[in-house]
């Protein structure tokens, strides 16, 4: 009897340790992208990629997930998405330098090809 008593304290306690306390609510994008700049600072792409595309798929035009997705895929040799990503963060910022810079670099490793995979307009000043 004893035996069965712990037991099922055990699987009560494990139960209630796995639900949210009373008003707690889902982390915010900004909280997700806080995590997954963590994760890429850590050198944990994997984890830090899918926390990016959590972010994105809540607020599609958050720059700095934007940003970062093409700075994952660019060290992964994975150029075009990481331009279209670079891009993306550019049409929402133009200001962004890190994705104006990923945007340059990306175009040297693409060559030619990046002519047909942009879509934004040049920028005239440069």
């Amino acid at each position: 009897m004893k035996r069965i008593a712990a037991w099922t304290m055990f699987a009560v306690l494990t139960a209630l340790a796995c639900l949210p306390p009373a008003g707690c609510q889902n982390p915010s994008p900004g909280e997700i992208r806080a995590r997954a700049i963590s994760e890429h600072q850590l050198g944990r792409p994997d984890a830090a990629e899918d926390l990016f595309r959590q972010v994105l798929d809540i607020r599609p035009s958050d720059t700095e997930s934007l940003y970062y997705m093409g700075e994952i895929l660019f060290s992964r040799g994975r150029y075009a998405e990481a331009y279209y990503y670079y891009q993306s963060a550019i049409d929402t910022n133009p200001g962004h330098a890190g994705a104006r810079e990923g945007m340059a670099k990306t175009e040297r490793a693409l060559g030619p090809k990046a002519d047909e995979l942009r879509f934004i307009p040049r920028d005239s000043s440069s």
